[in-house]
């Protein structure tokens, strides 16, 4: 059987990785040249002088979680380029992460990894945080009560009330200090998933923060980065694997519609970069698009048959991009990540060099580059206030770059920033996400943020249609956040949907819920039976818990 991928990023790689594993005919299809969206790696065009390759630039700082199961499964089963194990000893795990603030205060420590279940440990870490960042214990204390309130809740529960409830209410942000809400609400929502407090779901960022801190899994890095650029070290052995597998690509295709004839879709209408339409047929369709891309697709007949695809306008993106500034020589700064908690942009930032000790980057640009510093930029709304009091959003390039760096070098310690002052920056590479258009950005590129009730407006991986299938991330996951992660666990499910509905007998792809303390899981058990409910924590659309009492024994 055919199946056609459209999209190749994260989801439409790991979707046809995972059909042609299982005997499938593949062809994938993406509009650009490249390969890997998101993921991939942006290379400076002309960037290289002298013979020597492009700078090489990236989305942002690119992070792997440590509760990626999914995408992890995938990298195992890559060969590295350079033939010697596989793509997943590519990992390297960061030691700790940093936070800091205005005013000299030194940078708050964040371990990148639990020392199993020691809780005296996590404890003196917490009374060490609250001395170090500001924050009163006593508001410590009831921030990490209303996690644990929105942990050991049933997944009833936590669809029914938290899914409906935003970030900044479950912790009840309104009043607290202003160190609370730098770290709590601007420093998680909006610094790592663009996402305003206020908009976020308490119920997806909560779970996501429980991973990441003290609820993470017992000896697992929580924050990991690759070993040299995205596209080198993991996207084109990917490539590589899967045309030696049989997959058929097809770069410079974009999908504009599908044809569709009672519940099957008969054909797929594609444009090409030349302006020329052409029709593919397949017997299964996958749509591995980004969401704002998929919402062009959906006709009033594709919304009629499949209705899981009619509210796809309702889900929510903002912008998020980043800049690579190219330095002379290297300034490690941490051993992991910065999160400028007080920047007007809420930016983070990574120093790349030191996570590369193979490559060597004398081969880019100039060849003068000895440092990589990638920032992120999560709110793009907020006036500048070090060279511009522009938006990020109407900058243009140099604006933006010269107010990322003066914003960066403010929220550093006083030893490092003086560091940072002398280095010569040699170039930048912005995302060519985004675009400069008569002096404002324009990102083509933006990321789906889990709002506040967004859950019911999301589809399955196998929509109503019967041979029209989804892999992106704003299906229905267990990963429930807009990563690579969710992209490659939407793939599985959308290739298990394929194998049952031809009968394969296939061994399915795995599938993993996210980890769960024992104890934690003990509590939720007792939490359904008091809500009502047993669906296991993926309801439906529309699905409502069989009884419901007003009691709950993690209710303040």
């Amino acid at each position: 059987m055919r199946v056609l991928v459209f999209g190749g990023g994260i989801g439409g790689l790991s979707a046809a990785h995972e059909l042609i594993r299982r005997g499938f005919e593949v062809d994938v299809y993406e509009r650009r040249q490249a390969w890997g969206g998101k993921a991939r790696s942006v290379f400076e065009p002309d960037g290289g002088r002298g013979g020597r390759d492009d700078l090489p630039g990236e989305h942002g700082h690119r992070v792997f979680s440590g509760f990626y199961r999914h995408l992890d499964d995938t990298l195992k089963s890559i060969p590295s380029a350079d033939g010697i194990g596989s793509v997943y000893e590519h990992f390297v795990g960061t030691t700790e992460s940093r936070a800091c603030r205005l005013g000299g205060s030194p940078p708050i420590r964040f371990p990148a990894r639990w020392d199993g279940r020691d809780w005296l440990q996590k404890l003196r870490s917490t009374v060490s945080f609250s001395a170090d960042s500001g924050i009163p214990l006593s508001e410590i204390v009831e921030f990490f009560w209303h996690l644990l309130r929105l942990r050991c809740s049933s997944p009833e529960r936590c669809h029914d009330v938290f899914e409906n409830m935003s970030w900044t209410a479950l912790i009840r942000a309104r009043g607290k200090s202003d160190a609370y809400r730098a770290f709590f609400v601007r420093g998680w929502s909006q610094i790592v998933a663009a996402a305003e407090g206020d908009v976020a779901s308490a119920r997806t960022f909560g779970e996501i923060f429980a991973q990441l801190t003290l609820f993470a899994e017992p000896g697992r890095c929580t924050v990991r980065v690759l070993n040299g650029p995205t596209s080198t070290v993991w996207i084109d052995p990917w490539v590589s694997h899967l045309r030696h597998l049989g997959v058929r690509f097809h770069s410079g295709h974009a999908l504009v519609g599908l044809k569709i004839h009672g519940q099957r879709i008969l054909e797929a209408e594609l444009a090409s970069g030349e302006g020329e339409t052409l029709t593919v047929r397949g017997d299964h369709y996958v749509c591995a698009l980004p969401v704002e891309a998929m919402q062009r697709i959906v006709t009033s007949a594709l919304a009629a048959a499949a209705p899981s695809l009619a509210h796809l306008d309702r889900l929510t993106t903002r912008f998020m991009g980043g800049v690579q500034f190219f330095l002379d020589r290297d300034v490690p700064m941490t051993h992991g990540h910065f999160h400028h908690a007080d920047s007007a942009w809420a930016l983070a930032s990574i120093s790349q060099a030191q996570f590369w000790p193979q490559i060597d980057l004398r081969r880019y640009g100039n060849g003068d580059v000895r440092g990589v510093i990638s920032v992120s930029i999560g709110d793009w709304l907020t006036p500048g206030n070090k060279t511009t009091s522009k938006r990020a959003l109407d900058c243009a390039e140099g604006e933006l770059c010269e107010e990322i760096w003066c914003q960066l070098l403010e929220h550093l310690p006083a030893k490092l920033r003086e560091e940072l002052s002398t280095v010569r920056r040699i170039d930048y590479c912005i995302d060519p996400a985004l675009r400069d258009v008569s002096m404002r950005a324009e990102n083509m590129e933006p990321l789906m943020i889990n709002s506040v009730g967004s859950w019911r407006y999301r589809p399955e991986a196998w929509t109503e249609i019967s041979n029209l299938f989804l892999a992106a991330d704003y299906v229905r996951t267990n990963t429930d956040l807009a990563t690579m992660e969710a992209a490659n666990e939407a793939a599985r499910r959308a290739v298990n949907a394929i194998l049952r509905s031809c009968g394969s007998g296939a061994a399915p792809c795995a599938v993993w819920e996210l980890w769960v303390p024992r104890v934690i899981r003990l509590l939720q058990q007792i939490d359904r039976r008091l809500y009502g409910g047993s669906s296991g924590g993926t309801l439906p659309v529309g699905a409502r818990p069989r009884r419901k009492v007003s009691f709950s024994p993690f209710r303040r």
